[in-house]
């Protein structure tokens, strides 16, 4: 308690924390008390190499990495109960973000400190923030991983010289990727600081201490991917093809030397010769417009995949009636197909998704509010692990390469369901239960679900904290009219821009625009990375929110008022 006081040896250093730490405590309980477990269907897949790992089997990890499977292992031989990742949830980020802010007070100027950590509070408590908090997937966790190197890099700017730092550092890189894949990216950062690291002649130790444990750790990962999943790979390789696949349908054209006759014979002309959305598409500049042109081209292209469903072809190949989803599985196959031959007729198209994407990642998604209701998300998303079930019973295994998801299917297929209700516990809906739920109004839907929140909150209480929720929701989304996130996104790219002009000319930045600079790459080569190969939703950009948010601190802050960097 003393160290901890001790490092903040000021008024303004603990106000800044404390503009931290009270909202924080305060809602999270709020959501821990009236919310449950959110289960979605990519939970689903975060616990087959968990199951694994139990029944004493090397887990495979050519589709999820191995992150997210040991912390959901730890929580359940902790606390026996998956019900406890909110509160552990919770529990991690605060403590992680402690450390993160008291570090960063002895960087930024007293002053300045308090409107950083008003910019931190306000991300941290965001909708999708709080919604990542409760449920089963490694967004909170890829999030804690992000601060920690930040943290990492406050102290490197501070002790360029520690070598635990630097080791520290590449370790994270690697646990970053092991949480989720697409932070790859840390790739180029890392052999950015090593170029850094030898232009600058630094000592040798440091050099190995950051450059070995990286690219060890990653070799070793891909090396046991290739023994356990038969490829050099940290993610399933068609996961970027189906974000294209939509992307694509607007110029999806029969290919007979590629593609089997029976998807040739469903390529109509009514699909691959009606150019409406396309031309609407590439004549248009404006996101909304080219969104909704973009999901209308999707949904045909889906339309593509429920006639071919029917087909005598689809189920005399996947001969089991009970799989509703043949068609979209055997496409899988071919998606690098219609994939690359998209791309050859129209690179234009491609660049219309990238630049909405990447607007709408940088220029839309910094909203404090996301229109997700958090009273309904419980039941909805339940509820569909009833189809996830349905679909890993049914999948075809003959048809699957070896390492194609093959072990995820066969292994729950052979352990079936009992296995999984230690994981979802009374979350996992029995068919009659999942029957009952779809003969509902909405009434009484309205309360199936209160009684899967929390048995000991009354109904007026529940009704209550919904009531309260939409009206806070209502005000933020009346700021948010006033077109705050465009204003955000401008500022931060402007400021960015900026950054590079001084670095160019000066070959230094002061030590506070080092950091806001270092933060900025990390949060763009994200949102780069993830315009690839993902839809450019909340839930993949807002870990980087607080970066916005310090980005326009720092472009204000050189304007208006011009202190200095305590380390300057």
């Amino acid at each position: 308690m003393n160290l901890f006081l001790n490092s903040l040896n000021n008024r303004n250093k603990i106000i800044g924390i404390l503009i931290f730490v009270l909202p924080y405590i305060l809602l999270r309980m709020w959501s821990n008390y009236y919310f449950s477990l959110i289960i979605f269907d990519d939970s689903f897949s975060y616990c087959v190499p968990t199951d694994m790992i139990d029944n004493g089997m090397l887990p495979a990890l050519n589709y999820r990495q191995i992150m997210y499977p040991l912390f959901i292992k730890v929580v359940l031989t902790v606390f026996k109960s998956t019900n406890f990742i909110p509160l552990l949830h919770s529990i991690i980020t605060f403590a992680i973000s402690i450390v993160f802010l008291i570090n960063l007070s002895k960087l930024i100027t007293t002053k300045r400190f308090i409107i950083y950590a008003i910019g931190y509070s306000l991300a941290i408590n965001s909708t999708y923030c709080i919604i990542a908090e409760l449920s089963m997937l490694p967004d909170l966790l890829f999030f804690d991983s992000l601060i920690i190197i930040c943290t990492l890099f406050i102290r490197l700017i501070i002790n360029p010289e520690n070598k635990i730092t630097w080791l520290l550092l590449s370790i994270m890189f690697w646990i970053s990727i092991g949480i989720k894949p697409i932070a790859i990216y840390y790739s180029l950062i890392y052999f950015g600081l090593i170029a850094f690291l030898l232009l600058k002649h630094y000592n040798k130790s440091i050099l190995l201490c950051f450059a070995l444990p990286y690219v060890l750790l990653l070799t070793l990962n891909l090396g046991y991917s290739k023994y356990r999943g038969g490829s050099y790979s940290i993610s399933s390789p068609s996961q970027g093809y189906q974000a294209f696949l939509g992307i694509a349908a607007s110029c999806i054209e029969p290919d007979k030397e590629h593609l089997p006759g029976f998807v040739n014979d469903r390529i109509t002309p009514n699909i691959s010769q009606d150019k409406t959305n396309f031309n609407k598409i590439i004549s248009s500049f404006n996101v909304d417009t080219i969104r909704k042109y973009f999901i209308a081209d999707y949904t045909r292209c889906y339309s593509l995949v429920e006639d071919m469903n029917a087909s005598t072809e689809v189920q005399s190949i996947v001969k089991n009636p009970n799989f509703n989803y043949a068609a979209d599985f055997i496409l899988n196959k071919y998606e690098s197909v219609l994939v690359s031959n998209a791309f050859a007729k129209s690179k234009t198209l491609f660049f219309k998704w990238f630049y909405y994407s990447f607007y709408t990642y940088v220029m839309k998604n910094n909203n404090f509010i996301d229109p997700i209701d958090l009273t309904n998300i419980n039941t909805r998303n339940n509820l569909k692990i009833k189809g996830e079930i349905d679909y890993y019973n049914n999948v075809p295994l003959d048809l699957l390469p070896f390492g194609y998801y093959k072990d995820y299917y066969k292994y729950f297929q052979e352990n079936k369901l009992a296995t999984w209700h230690k994981y979802f516990g009374s979350y996992f809906p029995s068919n009659e239960e999942y029957q009952k739920y779809n003969q509902l109004n909405l009434i009484e839907k309205e309360r199936y679900h209160f009684s899967s929140i929390n048995a000991s909150v009354n109904i007026q209480e529940y009704f209550f904290a919904k009531t309260f929720y939409s009206l806070f929701h209502f005000l933020c989304y009346s700021i948010y009219g006033l077109r705050i996130p465009f204003v955000l996104g401008f500022i931060f790219l402007l400021n960015y821009l900026l950054d590079i002009i001084l670095l160019i000319k000066f070959k230094t930045l002061t030590n506070q625009k080092k950091l806001i600079f270092i933060f900025s790459t990390i949060a763009l080569l994200n949102a780069l990375f993830t315009c690839i190969a993902a839809p450019p939703i909340v839930r993949y950009s807002f870990p980087f929110q607080f970066i916005v948010y310090f980005s326009c601190v720092s472009f204000f802050a050189e304007r208006f008022k011009k202190e200095r960097s305590v380390l300057d």
